[in-house]
């Protein structure tokens, strides 16, 4: 049997049912409803589909983001969140039951202790910024979310470089099925290849001479492969992370297949250095997803690439890019 805390409402303070500004509940409702800004979105890996053979995410907004909005809203003074009773359900996960009134307006939500928010804190406290959320998306507040396909248009409709790189990650569950999504992609894909057409090239800067070993100039460049000295030069990747990753093959030997391989590998370790990414798999399926995106587009595969680690903002500020060396 579940034994279930029952909280009394104590606060005898009442909410009040306008704002400062002298708005009503029904006045400020569609704002609450309206998504947040494409920058503070996060995403958060979801499995692998076997059904449709690629990563899943979910698109999400933390829990302060939300207690914060809320207050940009209303007032720090015209909410109140509480919680009405705790319990510990069948399989020991803590379940709180919250109400969130804004002004004069209750509505009710349940938190879990297992909630695949990325929210940082305990079981407990996970389960009260859970019951926070789902309180705040009765009032309207983040509901969008729920409709994750919207949310990529949202994202990758955005200005911001963080926003739709993120936001492609979540299309390649979607593009399949939704033509609307396929269309915002290959937009993105032809703006982002007139930019390349446009863009006016600063002369090279003069390069410092530097001291390199043996290993560097005679085995590792046995063919002076420019699309690897290029990541090299970009990313600062040394020597041996390269030849780490060919097992101590030269690059230049690699058959075609296993040397796109490599340069993914390099491009996605750029991107965890660069801190975009938690972890190299999760880099490397970003931009495997991004790479079969463009494809359609005839862009060759190392200007894909490139395009990749200009949307993430790597090293903008280096002169040499994959692209001028195809």
């Amino acid at each position: 049997m579940i034994n279930q805390l029952l909280f009394p409402r104590v606060c005898s303070v009442p909410v009040p049912i306008k704002t400062a500004s002298g708005k009503t509940y029904s006045e400020i409702a569609s704002e609450l409803a309206e998504p947040l800004p494409p920058e503070i979105h996060g995403i958060k890996d979801i499995g692998y589909n076997k059904k449709l053979a690629c990563q899943c995410y979910w698109g999400y907004v933390s829990y302060p983001q939300l207690r914060d909005r809320l207050s940009q809203i209303v007032g720090n003074e015209c909410w109140r969140f509480e919680i009405v009773s705790c319990y510990h359900n069948g399989e020991g996960v803590p379940v709180m039951v919250g109400i969130l009134n804004v002004l004069g307006v209750e509505k009710q939500g349940f938190g879990y202790g297992h909630s695949h928010d990325s929210y940082k804190g305990s079981r407990d406290e996970i389960a009260y910024a859970d019951a926070f959320k789902n309180a705040a998306e009765a009032h309207g507040l983040g509901a969008y979310l729920d409709n994750q396909e919207e949310l990529v248009l949202h994202l990758i409709r955005s200005d911001s470089k963080k926003a739709i790189a993120r936001g492609r990650m979540l299309a390649v569950q979607f593009q399949k099925e939704n033509a609307v999504i396929r269309a915002a992609l290959d937009a993105i894909g032809q703006h982002e290849q007139n930019d390349k057409k446009t863009t006016v090239t600063p002369p090279a800067q003069p390069k410092q001479p530097k001291q390199q070993a043996l290993r560097d100039t005679k085995y590792l460049y046995p063919q002076h492969n420019d699309q690897v000295r290029s990541l090299r030069d970009r990313l600062g990747i040394s020597a041996d992370d390269i030849l780490t990753a060919t097992n101590g093959i030269a690059p230049g030997n690699l058959p075609p297949v296993e040397f796109q391989q490599l340069l993914i590998h390099l491009a996605a370790t750029g991107a965890v250095i660069n801190r975009d990414f938690s972890t190299l798999a999760i880099a490397k399926n970003a931009l495997e997803g991004s790479l079969s995106q463009s494809s359609r587009s005839g862009i060759p595969f190392y200007q894909r690439i490139d395009q990749w680690l200009n949307s993430l903002e790597i090293n903008s500020s280096k002169r040499t890019s994959l692209a001028e060396k195809d």
